[in-house]
């Protein structure tokens, strides 16, 4: 079977049982570094977590957290572009890192989530080196060598953003081991039927709007700043489609993807694989 009809397949399947059964389940990733997370004034809790929570569990449903935090910016390059964007974050201590993702945990399940799973890391040896040579230029003429192609100086930021991504899908996939599968399905494995993938700085101004807003078997992005692919602050993602977006190690070894960011990388997963996309109809948050 193609890879396109295994795709229509499986999303006839998946839209069977969202149609079907009420008791939808979520999973919101929240991932990102962990000093772009204002403890104090974040309202990802309050509009983005809560409002949530009381559109699936009213009908049954579950929500869960992940929460993906990488520590920190002391590993970050001096020299790396847009570095003027965090001169007044300050690194944490590993205590001081902790307890701010505590108090992250501590909000969402006040906000009502069912389970708050969280996943602390550095960009060390296991993230350095992830994608392999996603740059793909001669070093002489700059020019590309492969269709996927990133300039120089964006392959630090980039590789740390794509692994911050792929650690998320993880950590969804952990907690469907944990929370979905029962010990009496012997094997069966439970999948959420959505996940929401949220960086841990976005600005929210109402409350986001819940599944009955989602059009099936649609990823539901942003409609700004797309820099000539997709928004990747915010994305309402099918969980058919959750792999393709998010096993990145796989997307960037794929060289017949053609993407210069990590925001045209998104749109080329999208056209090959056939994905209905919508913008802007369900975030009242900032545009960036």
């Amino acid at each position: 079977m193609s890879s396109r009809r295994r795709v229509l397949a499986l999303g006839v399947i998946w839209l069977s049982s969202v149609v079907v059964g009420s008791q939808v389940q979520i999973i919101v990733g929240i991932y990102g570094e962990i000093e772009r997370y204002d403890p104090f004034s974040s309202t990802i809790p309050s509009q983005l977590v809560s409002p949530l929570v009381k559109s699936v569990q009213s009908r049954g449903g579950r929500l869960d957290v992940a929460v993906v935090a990488q520590q920190s910016f002391r590993k970050r390059q001096p020299t790396e572009r847009f570095q003027d964007r965090w001169n007044n974050l300050l690194p944490y201590s590993t205590a001081g890192a902790q307890a701010v993702v505590g108090g992250m945990k501590a909000a969402f399940l006040h906000a009502g989530a069912n389970n708050v799973s969280v996943t602390m890391y550095e960009l060390g040896s296991d993230g350095l080196g992830f994608g392999g040579s996603i740059a793909r230029q001669d070093p002489e003429s700059g020019a590309c060598t492969a269709a996927g192609c990133l300039k120089p100086h964006d392959t630090p930021s980039v590789r740390a953003h794509l692994y911050a991504r792929y650690r998320l899908l993880l950590a969804v996939r952990e907690s469907e081991r944990a929370h979905l599968t029962s010990q009496h399905q012997q094997g069966s494995q439970q999948r959420y039927d959505w996940v929401v993938v949220a960086r841990n700085d976005g600005r929210w101004f109402g409350p986001a709007k819940g599944p009955k807003h989602w059009p099936a078997s649609t990823l539901l992005v942003k409609k700004c700043a797309s820099w000539s692919g997709l928004n990747d602050k915010f994305a309402v993602v099918p969980r058919l489609h959750l792999d393709a977006l998010l096993d990145t190690q796989l997307d960037l070894q794929n060289s017949s993807l053609a993407f210069s960011s990590v925001e045209t990388l998104m749109l080329a997963i999208t056209q090959r694989d056939n994905m209905q996309v919508g913008q802007g109809v369900f975030c009242v948050c900032v545009c960036e």
